[in-house]
């Protein structure tokens, strides 16, 4: 065969398979357009759950989806979902979510998410918390194949089995993905400015403080919903207010509801109790076709976001009421702050009217969302958890707290208000713990809870940076606030740097091998862990920087209390504005910041 027969035959080839995409994509289409015939009021339950099933494994493949946006079937299907009731049919809401979900898992399709009508749809599947019951389903219809979609394959195996056929769960990992910073896009910065726009971030919000406040009244099996729900939530608000003031703006003058209630805001009427909070995915043998379950896989708590964010605690009339949840796996008793609470009903207060006729006053039902958060991460005394859900949401907390207030004012006035300085300093000295008695260990003990603790010290101290920036008059009170063991939040701090600095010669095992041929795997491990602390470092040298800036007898202070005095915080200063302006993570206003403090601390007082 001649070289030009071989290209004849290569063109036949790709026109008969475009040819054949052409008519799947053709029959995928006229599928969807057939199912959207069901999606109407007027249509029987039966059918509408059939319909919207089908749609749903259609969105499943990459085929499918390309065929849904190539004429905008996705909208038609959004625009028809936004005018049903979608929180009275939870086989129809998770299919809707299930699409949503299939939407967000890749750059190309997000723009989906930020569509109007999606968003619309959106806002009230995260108001759909009864999970759907597959157990009438026949094995070979629609629902029985959305049944085992969703509890089986690929598109659901970030979830636990007991969320897989939630429907606000569902839209609540499809916003986290889409948003991620780390898989940062066009599309996911538009939609993070739409979420706000289409008023996702206040059900967002709502849905947190529901989640929350589900807690102390809940069972076991449901607390662990609740707490699963309440992390994705905070993961998407953490994600959508990263690197985005509008958001940051935004969502510091949102309210929520105070009190004891666990609704969210809302129209729609939610499931009743602990039960309807706790009710699994129900999937039938039948319409499951005896396939095993899967154990969801599971997802680690990661932060891509620089080291300026936030956190606070609200007071309103007298001493709040608040009982802290239980938790588990805490640490020592030397540790007594930082867990989750449920948030208070304040006391009410009698007085009189003009009158004289008695009244009966209380606190603002609605708060702030950041003071929200600050009540409910309000200190405790029942140790801070090693790990587990609990500690990713306290985690998750001062993250977002410090998305609110890196470079935003309003923000951190909202956290200073709220007594955010004592909560932040309270969980710090929790995770630090007493010192010892002995001085000789005193530098080996702080180290290793610091390693211990690094992922809140790291965090509560970017929070700190960011007050003590802003607000040049919260500097010697943060640097007076009495803590436990009658130590003070200076000395504290001056140790939390003394513990995160090098490692004193002789505390890292020596390697067995040949100098410079091998690296152990406890030379790893040291490494990463100096990395790790030196963060702290230079977070804790820098909320030290601006406490001593324009205060000489604070600064001779910590001149006498730190190893190395004001000049260990200087040389830690210049390595941090070093490090970022090398880097390209830093904003004109806060290099300027830095530098100004730098300036500071070389000229002396």
């Amino acid at each position: 065969m001649s070289r030009g027969q071989g290209q004849e035959t290569d063109m036949d080839s790709a026109a008969a398979t475009s040819a054949q995409e052409s008519g799947e994509q053709f029959e995928i289409q006229d599928n969807v357009v057939y199912a959207l015939d069901g999606l109407t009021r007027s249509a029987s339950p039966a059918v509408r759950q059939e319909s919207a099933a089908k749609i749903a494994e259609v969105c499943a493949s990459q085929r499918g989806r390309l065929a849904m946006r190539a004429d905008g079937l996705i909208q038609d299907v959004m625009a028809a979902g936004s005018k049903l009731a979608l929180t009275q049919e939870p086989i129809v809401a998770v299919a809707f979510s299930a699409m949503l979900l299939a939407f967000s898992r890749e750059k190309l399709h997000q723009a989906v998410l930020a569509q109007k009508d999606s968003l619309a749809v959106m806002g009230v599947l995260l108001e759909a918390h009864a999970s759907a019951d597959f157990r009438a389903c026949q094995a070979k219809s629609a629902c029985g194949a959305l049944a085992r979609l969703l509890r089986d394959s690929s598109l659901t195996a970030r979830l636990p089995q007991s969320e897989r056929a939630c429907p606000s769960s569902l839209v609540l990992t499809a916003l986290a993905g889409a948003t991620d910073p780390q898989h940062s896009s066009t599309a996911s910065e538009a939609l993070k400015i739409a979420l706000h726009e289409g008023g996702i971030l206040q059900r967002l919000s709502d849905l947190a403080t529901h989640h929350a406040k589900a807690l102390p009244i809940s069972t076991p099996r449901s607390a662990a919903r609740s707490l699963w729900g309440l992390n994705r939530c905070l993961v998407a608000i953490e994600n959508a207010t990263f690197a985005c003031a509008a958001n940051e703006q935004h969502l510091v003058a949102v309210t929520v509801q105070r009190g004891d209630a666990a609704e969210p805001s809302s129209s729609q009427p939610l499931p009743q109790g602990p039960r309807a909070m706790s009710q699994p995915a129900a999937i039938s043998s039948d319409a499951a076709d005896g396939l095993p379950s899967q154990k969801a896989s599971s997802q680690p708590i990661s932060s891509s976001s620089p080291p300026h964010r936030k956190s606070a605690s609200m007071r309103c009339g007298s001493e709040p009421q608040d009982q802290p949840m239980k938790l588990q796996n805490s640490t020592s008793g030397r540790q007594n702050s930082g867990k989750l609470c449920a948030p208070s009903v304040e006391p009410k207060h009698s007085s009189q009217a003009a009158d004289g006729t008695p009244t009966t006053s209380a606190c603002p039902r609605n708060i702030t969302f950041p003071a929200w958060l600050a009540q409910t991460f309000a200190p405790a005394d029942k140790g801070v958890p090693h790990r587990g859900p609990q500690r990713d949401a306290l985690q998750r907390m001062l993250s977002v707290l410090m998305n609110l207030t890196h470079n935003n004012g309003p923000g951190c006035s909202a956290v200073l208000g709220a007594d955010g300085l004592q909560t932040v300093i309270g969980l710090i000295d929790a995770l630090l713990g007493p010192p010892e008695e002995e001085a000789d260990f005193v530098r080996i003990a702080d180290r290793r809870r610091l390693l211990e603790g690094l992922d809140l010290t790291s965090t509560s101290l970017g929070l700190l940076i960011n007050l003590v920036e802003h607000d040049s008059g919260c500097r010697p009170h943060l640097a007076a606030l009495p803590l436990r063991h009658g130590m003070r939040a200076l000395p504290l701090l001056c140790r939390l740097m003394q513990a995160s600095g090098a490692v004193p010669e002789g505390s890292v095992p020596p390697s067995s091998g040949s100098p410079g041929l091998e690296v152990t795997e406890e030379q790893l491990l040291a490494n990463e862990e100096e990395g790790a602390a030196s963060i702290v470092e230079v977070y804790a040298a820098l909320v030290l920087g601006f406490i001593i800036e324009s205060d000489p007898a604070l600064r001779q202070e910590v001149e006498s209390l730190l190893e190395g005095g004001v000049a260990t915080v200087t040389t830690a200063v210049r390595r941090c504005l070093q490090f970022y302006v090398n880097a390209g993570a830093i904003t004109r206003s806060t290099e300027d910041s830095l530098r100004a403090l730098l300036s500071s601390l070389q000229k002396g007082p």
